[in-house]
């Protein structure tokens, strides 16, 4: 941990010393307290700390010349730190670290080619760090070089750089590179500019039917002869011997591709799988936002002349024609609720935990969205009378020989008003304005008894008792 996020707390820059003392000090008091328990180290706050410590002053750059890790012979200070571990372990018998454990986020780019600093030996990360990362194979070697045995670990990583489609993208492709370079433990940090579609390619992993289905858990050696373009990670599942194939494609265009299988006698018909990128919500949320786009009245009217063709008009077409003007509002609070509620932290933690998607759905999503679905349908109605009540005055609402409505009503007392004879208008005017007020009043008291933050308290007087003299003061003072 840098000491510039703690200065409080520890203000002088960590040493190679003092790493080195509280990994041991800590590591063998957790192991006396339980020896079953599996310990991390030493998880560094970046990329420069891996081989240099804080004391280095790492901001003019890490070099074997840097002040302290010159004092330790040059030698990097994670191949330092696993070195001082083996010795200890030869020298009493006991294992201080079970994982070799770092942090890794994305520092620079814009699309899949991220994922590449995580394996690719001839790949330049394009940040500031503007070198060779391979971090995956070079963890592996210094465990296999300093201290043998020892698993690897990222306890927090994140690679988004991009839009929600290409971060999930990022993580699927990150996930089948830990699969196939055999990371041993992985903790995604969740970060401001993930977007809403990556939850995706975890259930790409491990929920890919909706119905518990997952990625094989013994990876099977799988190839691409273009990685950059697409990726390719198999495995096979214990459970039923059934082999896994996940492939991405990191273009923005559609790909073919010919899948070899070597080593294997596949039976019967392989089942296929598609993630749609959520194209399906963006096209629905346009077509919404185009509809909401137009006035309510003008929609209902082009409706109802295009159901008149094939219905014939009256009560149905109208009826009909309301419901898809009005489908736009509830889609977009639907929607937005939604996406709002699965990302709460009593969500996570119910996806943490494993719970099934219907499941979540039904008992943590499903309650607040409908909630507001019965205020807004009493909002909406108000002025779904107006609308009606204006095809009826039009002549494309329902028809009188179907049904009596007011708005028609209206339309024929026109001429009575014109000749002076205004009663007739006033009664159906009078009963629309009445239920549009009414509808009104009592979707916003609905509103106002769901939502806590538009609730109105009654207030209340306080009395505050006479103040005390200064007699009574002194008095109290003695």
């Amino acid at each position: 941990m840098t000491n510039r996020r703690v200065a409080d707390m520890h203000p002088a820059p960590e040493t190679y010393d003092e790493l080195w003392q509280k990994t041991r000090d800590y590591g063998a008091a957790v192991r006396a307290a339980d020896p079953s328990a599996k310990i991390l180290g030493f998880s560094e706050w970046g990329w420069p700390n891996y081989f240099c410590s804080a004391a280095d002053h790492i901001d003019s750059g890490c070099f074997a010349s840097s002040p302290d890790r010159k004092k330790h012979g040059g030698t990097p200070l994670v191949e330092w730190l696993l070195r001082k571990l083996r010795s200890y372990q030869q020298a009493h018998g006991a294992r201080l670290v079970d994982y070799l454990d770092l942090h890794y986020y994305a520092q620079g780019g814009d699309n899949t080619d991220v994922t590449r600093s995580l394996w690719d030996p001839t790949y330049t990360d394009p940040s500031w760090i503007d070198s060779k990362i391979q971090l995956l194979p070079r963890m592996k070697q210094w465990v296999a070089r300093d201290y043998p045995g020892t698993k690897t670990s990222l306890s927090e990583y994140n690679l988004s750089v991009a839009d929600a489609t290409t971060n999930a993208l990022i993580e699927a492709d990150t996930l089948g590179i830990f699969a196939r370079e055999g990371l041993d433990l992985a903790t995604f940090w969740p970060m401001p500019n993930d977007g809403s579609l990556l939850d995706d390619a975890f259930r790409m992993y491990r929920d890919y039917n909706g119905h518990g289905a997952k990625f094989g858990n013994t990876w099977v050696r799988s190839t691409s002869a273009n990685q950059a373009k697409v990726a390719v990670y198999g495995a096979r599942r214990s459970s039923d011997g059934a082999y896994t194939i996940l492939v991405i494609n990191k273009t923005d265009t559609e790909l073919e591709s010919k899948l070899s299988l070597s080593g294997i006698s596949p039976s019967g018909k392989a089942q296929v799988w598609r993630w749609t990128g959520g194209s399906i919500d963006r096209i629905l949320v346009f077509l919404m936002d185009a509809l909401y786009a137009f006035p309510s009245l003008l929609l209902a009217i082009v409706f109802s002349f295009l159901l008149t063709d094939v219905l014939g008009g009256g009560v149905v077409a109208v009826a009909l024609s309301l419901t898809t003007i009005y489908v736009p509002q509830y889609y977009r609070v639907v929607r937005s609720t939604t996406v709002s509620t699965r990302e709460t932290t009593y969500v996570e933690a119910a996806r943490a935990i494993g719970a099934k998607p219907i499941t979540i759905m039904r008992k943590y999503v499903f309650g607040n969205v409908i909630q507001s679905v019965p205020v807004i349908g009493t909002l909406n109605a108000a002025d779904a009378l107006s609308t009606l009540a204006a095809l009826g005055f039009l002549g494309w609402g329902i028809q009188p020989n179907e049904a009596s409505e007011w708005g028609y009503d209206l339309s024929r007392a026109l001429d009575d008003a014109q000749a002076g004879v205004w009663w007739p208008a006033l009664w159906p005017g009078l009963a629309i304005i009445t239920l549009i007020t009414a509808l009104t009043l009592v979707g916003e008291g609905l509103n106002e008894t769901v939502n806590p933050a538009l609730r109105r308290r009654r207030l209340q007087g306080v009395t505050f008792g006479s103040m005390p003299t200064e007699a009574e003061r002194e008095a109290a003072v003695r």
